[in-house]
């Protein structure tokens, strides 16, 4: 197991959007993204709910990171596209990852380490994915997977405030 460290940094708020589209399968419901519905626009709603809910103003986070392997497009990145959505300041740092889901210690990584650097007290790290735009309609109905995104606020600490992961490998 690996172990990772990260000081002066609190997991403030953590949210997820799962699409109300449902393909039921075999007795089991799986959260299917709708036609019209991206991978940004589940992203987008992960990370609103957590600035309402938490009362986070825009202005105060310095960075959002996005991590996907269902991008909604190749350029510009999805996070400066849901940045823009947020209404977060342009001077924000952006930064798109094409790791999906299974980069959450990646995530966790470049958000903790971008905070150490940023002047503002949060970071943004929005994960998400919509594998059913990738897949053929036979595979959509053969394999196990959803659709969804979650969003983690990252908060800035001045005591020592430590978060460690274990990471099986």
């Amino acid at each position: 197991m690996r172990c990772f460290t990260y000081s002066d940094v609190k997991i403030a708020c953590i949210a997820t959007a799962i699409p109300t589209n449902i393909l039921e399968k075999q007795g089991v419901n799986l959260a299917i993204s709708s036609e019209e519905q991206t991978t940004s626009d589940l992203g987008f709603e992960a990370a609103q709910h957590i600035l309402t809910t938490y009362s986070v103003e825009p202005h105060e986070i310095g960075a959002l990171i996005f991590l996907t392997k269902t991008p909604d497009y190749r350029g510009p990145a999805t996070a400066m596209v849901i940045q823009h959505r947020l209404r977060i300041p342009q001077d924000c740092i952006v930064y798109d990852a094409p790791c999906g889901n299974a980069g959450f210690e990646q995530g966790l990584n470049l958000g903790a380490s971008l905070l150490g650097s940023i002047h503002q007290k949060y970071t943004m790290v929005v994960f998400g994915d919509t594998l059913s735009k990738q897949l053929a309609q036979e595979d959509i109905h053969n394999l196990n997977f959803q659709d969804g995104a979650s969003a983690l606020l990252l908060e800035k600490q001045s005591k020592n405030n430590t978060i460690t992961i274990g990471v099986t490998t």
